[in-house]
């Protein structure tokens, strides 16, 4: 076994003594090398090429090794991250080689990764296998790796090198990274992982053919293929050819002698298809974004607009799921496999794990996941130290900067609430009088604002699945209206189509699909069924809402019903306006699709709004019929609390009625927040939520149904019923 010097000199020996290179056909009978097809592209020919591929390989390798791998020692409570000193493993992952960094190092790591499927790290250790401070690290590209096999799924050795020249590797000096490989057959005991640009193969020749293509295109001038024709039918014989191909070459020939030629008796006829009827970009388009989708990148992020817009929240959306669907796995495999091959080198309880709070994008969702730990539990996750090293910010000195601190919107349970002022001196609790009523949050400590933010958090599932439905839903729709918009604009003609399309512009719209209908429903029954659950459990009670039958089917009948009608009246207004519009300014047909694609864009970028609109109706309908059901009396209105609520809605807050009466909202009545009767302005994007008004005869009622008994007697204050 020889390391990576001695294989560079070999190669250069064999290649001097034999006057160059093998013979090629000699080393293609062993199998080791491939010749070149005349239009076959490699993988790396096909990175080096072709720009999306260069570009998508690139920003991945150059992201990924931005967030260089972190090792730490010990578990638990001991675990303690290992800077960087002279030969320990954080030091060598730093200085990596002679001639590159660990950055370097890596982002070579990861580009070998994704243009070959298998990426190699090489360790030379010189001969001196205990002392780190020695060793190095090297790349070893994966198209320029052979494995070869041993007994029982093992690796006898590697052989790097090229044309042939294998050089064999000691296995105990390589760190393998391969990416899954569905077509690997586990009888040979050779894994080897399958190359991004394998599924996107297709894709990827189709767009090489295609710049080859343009590039002869410009090359001729701009000009398609063409053929002449004789007109009238008058015969040519061959001299007539053969002096018009001399006419042609003088006149005609050379990318810089390009000159109008006119020959007696022939005509130009036109051959194969322009590029506007190729549909050229469109197809370039798609080529590109397949090999993005198979990278994982979102399209819009490498410059292609494909089915999502450039604003600013969809940029961020982007961004996030980039990260977290291509950076984020590819560093989970990395840090596994140095936590396996490199790490037990340097220490049994030594590992990789790379922190990623420090990326921007993640931090925005990490955030909301501990705002949501913190809705839950009612206590901070974090210390102020803590949050400044994942700032990367100096640590504060403050005494209490280490301490857990209680936000101010956060009670902790058992506490008494930070906005009210203590009073002077302990006052006596009375006991409450059985008729007396009052509104309270019924889990222990919580107080009524955490109510709204934790629907919030239990609605956002729900949420998302019915946003899904709509992007679903008026995906389907364009397709369709685009479908009629081609067949009316063909059956109108060119001189009347504008007219044509204006009148038949609310025809481009299906009525509802029974299947979009039915997807609804089953959301809307899974939301009341858990709603209901956990607002029984909120005083204590037990109940499962029958969804198949009585009020609550008719309410999810209708409602479905409801919500897709007035979706599909709303897309249906907006096209009308905008067609018409553009009609009327005499616009041509692609302009016309334009809008329509406009349109539904729009309609798309809307459908969390109204997800939350249709959502919030389900989620206050289905805790009434639970409250009724157990005999609740009243209800109160609640909203969030910010600087976003409606001032109607303001002025609701607190509003207390019977349990089957109306809330007084702004101008009108509304029997609880979302109220599907009610105007726009006053349910549209509504985060507000219904609370029980419970006496505490009622209440204390219900808890003694439940509630253990102590010292042979049930609990009868409602403090004990609470710490029950």
């Amino acid at each position: 076994m020889i390391g990576l010097a001695g294989a560079r000199s070999l190669l250069a020996r064999v290649a001097a003594a034999a006057g160059g290179f093998p013979d090629v056909s000699e080393q293609y009978r062993e199998g080791f090398y491939w010749p070149e097809s005349e239009h076959a592209l490699d993988f790396p020919k096909a990175a080096a090429l072709i720009p999306t591929i260069y570009g998508c390989i690139n920003r991945i390798s150059q992201d990924t090794a931005s967030v260089m791998p972190e090792f730490h020692r010990g578990r638990g409570n001991a675990r303690k991250k290992i800077e960087r000193e002279p030969g320990n493993i954080a030091d060598l992952i730093a200085r990596a080689n002679p001639v590159q960094s660990g950055y370097e190092l890596e982002r070579d790591r990861q580009w070998s990764c994704d243009q070959n499927g298998n990426g190699y790290l090489f360790l030379e250790d010189f001969g001196r296998p205990r002392d780190p401070a020695a060793w190095e690290l090297w790349v070893m590209p994966g198209h320029l790796m052979r494995v070869i096999a041993g007994p029982r799924r093992t690796i006898a050795r590697y052989e790097f090198g090229q044309l042939g020249i294998g050089t064999p590797i000691d296995p105990e000096k390589v760190i393998p990274f391969r990416y899954p490989n569905p077509d690997w057959n586990p009888l040979e005991p050779a894994p080897i992982g399958l190359s991004p640009l394998e599924a996107a193969r297709q894709a990827y020749e189709t767009r090489f053919e295609m710049a080859k293509w343009q590039r002869d295109f410009f090359q001729r001038g701009a000009m398609g293929g063409m053929v002449f024709n004789v007109k009238d039918r008058i015969s040519i014989e061959d001299k007539d050819v053969k002096k018009m191909q001399e006419t042609m070459d003088r006149r005609f020939g050379g990318a810089n002698r390009q000159k109008p030629v006119f020959l007696a008796g022939v005509e130009f006829v036109r051959a194969g298809l322009t590029q506007e009827e190729m549909r050229f970009l469109e197809t370039a388009a798609l080529s590109d974004a397949d090999i993005c989708r198979v990278y994982g990148i979102p399209p819009v992020l490498m410059g292609i607009k494909d089915g999502g817009g450039l604003s600013d929240a969809g940029a961020t959306t982007d961004m996030l799921i980039y990260w977290q669907h291509c950076i984020v796995p590819r560093v989970m495999l990395r840090d596994a496999v140095l936590t396996e091959w490199l790490c037990p080198r340097f220490g049994a309880d030594v590992v990789c794990e790379t922190d990623l709070s420090r990326v921007l994008p993640l931090q925005e969702a990490m955030l909301k996941q501990a705002e949501s730990i913190v809705k839950l539990t009612g206590r901070p996750v974090l210390t102020v130290n803590q949050a400044l090293e994942r700032l990367r910010l100096p640590r504060s000195e403050s005494p209490t900067a280490d301490a857990l601190a209680v936000p101010f919107a956060v009670i902790i349970e058992g506490t008494e609430s930070a906005r009210a002022p203590a009073p002077a001196s302990p006052a006596p609790v009375p006991e409450p009088k059985p008729a007396a009523a009052s509104r309270l949050a019924l889990s222990a400590g919580e107080r009524r604002r955490a109510l709204a933010r934790r629907a919030d958090a239990d609605l956002a599932r729900y949420e998302r699945r019915v946003e899904s439905l709509f992007v679903d839903f008026f995906s389907e729709q364009e397709r369709a209206a685009l479908a009629r918009l081609s067949r009316q604009a063909r059956a109108a003609g060119v001189d009347v189509q504008a007219m044509r399309l204006a009148y038949d512009a609310d025809e481009l719209l299906d009525p509802r699909d029974e299947q979009d209908a039915a997807r609804l429903q089953r959301i809307y029954s899974a939301l009341i069924a858990e709603r209901g659950e956990a607002a029984a459990a909120e005083i204590r009670r037990e109940l499962v809402l029958d969804v198949a039958s009585g009020r609550v089917a008719l309410w999810i009948g209708s409602q479905s019903e409801r919500a897709l009608t007035q979706t599909n009246d709303t897309t249906r207004r907006a096209l009308h306006e905008s067609l018409a519009e553009g009609v009327n300014a005499q616009e041509s047909y692609p302009s016309l699709v334009g809008r329509v694609r406009s349109v539904f864009d729009d309609r798309r970028a809307n459908a969390a709004t109204i997800a939350r609109t249709e959502t919030m109706p389900g989620y206050n309908f289905a805790a009434l019929e639970a409250w009724r059901a157990l005999e609740v009396q009243q209800k109160e209105w609640l909203t969030v609390d910010d600087d976003a609520v409606r001032d109607a809605h303001r002025e609701a807050d607190g509003q207390v009625v019977a349990i089957d009466g109306a809330f007084r909202v702004g101008d009108e009545d509304l029997l609880y927040p979302g109220d599907p009767s009610g105007a726009p302005g006053n349910t549209i994007n509504c985060r507000c939520i219904v609370q029980p008004v419970v006496s505490l005869s009622g209440l204390a009622r219900y808890f003694r149904a439940a509630a253990p008994s102590t010292n042979g007697r049930a609990p009868h204050t409602i403090r004990e019923l609470v710490a029950a």
